[in-house]
């Protein structure tokens, strides 16, 4: 894709730059410099970071899933230029629902969010599992869970912001476009 971009519009690149983190870490494992380029420089930010290992305990897919994207808010919040957060979450974020006509918004959890996030802050792993039980046996698996928790985080945290939520029922590679997919 990159070579593709070269040769069409290669004055593009100069606005592409790779950062190396972990949604997990404090300040998402971002180094010093990168942070300040962040801060200085970038207007929209495009959150797709996630642990998607369905196997996975439910309180790794929580820090990943949910503390990383409350420390993303955060950064948002820093930026200089801040413009938009575009956040990827699931179509299936909502599964618990049995009603088949869900609307473009996001659907309440029983509590406020920021008690999941002082849980996961503070490693009140028995405040986790009292919130837990309060409504995780309604999703499938801890992943949509995470998600839905996610976009809660949102609602109750990143009002200040201008926040778009998208909601694909699935992320594949390309077929044709802008590159032919590898089949390996």
């Amino acid at each position: 894709i990159f070579e593709k971009l070269k040769e069409e519009t290669p004055e593009l690149l100069g606005k592409i730059c790779v950062i190396s983190g972990d949604a997990s870490l404090p300040n998402l494992g971002m180094n010093e410099d990168d942070t300040h380029l962040l801060l200085e420089e970038v207007s929209i930010v495009f959150h797709c970071a996630a642990a998607v290992n369905f196997r996975k305990p439910l309180e790794f897919l929580l820090i990943n899933n949910v503390l990383g994207l409350s420390s993303v808010i955060e950064l948002c919040r820093k930026m200089r230029k801040f413009e938009v957060l575009v956040y990827t979450s699931t179509a299936y974020s909502n599964c618990n629902l049995l009603n088949f006509s869900l609307k473009e918004e996001v659907y309440r959890l029983p509590f406020h969010a920021r008690q999941f996030l002082d849980a996961l802050k503070n490693q009140d792993k028995e405040k986790l599992q009292v919130l837990i039980g309060q409504c995780k046996p309604d999703w499938p698996n801890s992943y949509n869970f995470s998600k839905c928790l996610a976009e809660n985080v949102i609602t109750d945290t990143a009002l200040d912001l201008q926040v778009a939520i998208i909601r694909p029922s699935i992320i594949v590679s390309t077929w044709k476009h802008p590159i032919p997919a590898s089949r390996s």
